[in-house]
């Protein structure tokens, strides 16, 4: 999904107060897109609220925009996508598939050395 389409997503759920995430309405949204668990719902609008806490600094870091996202905030995205980092680090037991695969990614992303100037990489 684009950019926009993040944003647009985001703005129509009022997720966001600006930089600061809106928990009732963010918990509202994702029970309204995902069919899981409440505890997978719990983990993942905490993964959101770790993330857009981390907004400022992901924003900093990001030097160039991405194709699509002219006009857009690139906000609701770099949540979208370091929440699912965020989750996947952080899953819940019931929903861990435990796996040499899953146990090597989860430890990359716990544990990242990312070149700052290269890419954007978030430990949490």
């Amino acid at each position: 999904m684009s950019p926009c389409t993040h944003e647009c997503i985001f703005n129509a759920a009022k997720a966001l107060n600006g930089t600061e995430l809106n928990v009732e309405n963010t918990t509202k949204m994702l029970n309204n897109l995902l069919d899981t668990s409440q505890e997978h719902i719990n983990a993942y609008v905490q993964s959101m609220k770790n993330c857009s806490d981390n907004a400022e600094r992901l924003m900093k870091r990001m030097k160039k925009k991405v194709f699509g996202s002219e006009g857009c905030s690139m906000l609701p995205i770099f949540i979208g996508v370091c929440s699912g980092h965020n989750l996947f680090a952080h899953c819940p037991d019931d929903s861990w598939h435990s796996s040499k695969v899953c146990e090597e990614g989860r430890d990359f992303i716990l544990n990242c050395k990312c070149d700052k100037n290269k890419s954007v990489c978030v430990q949490f």
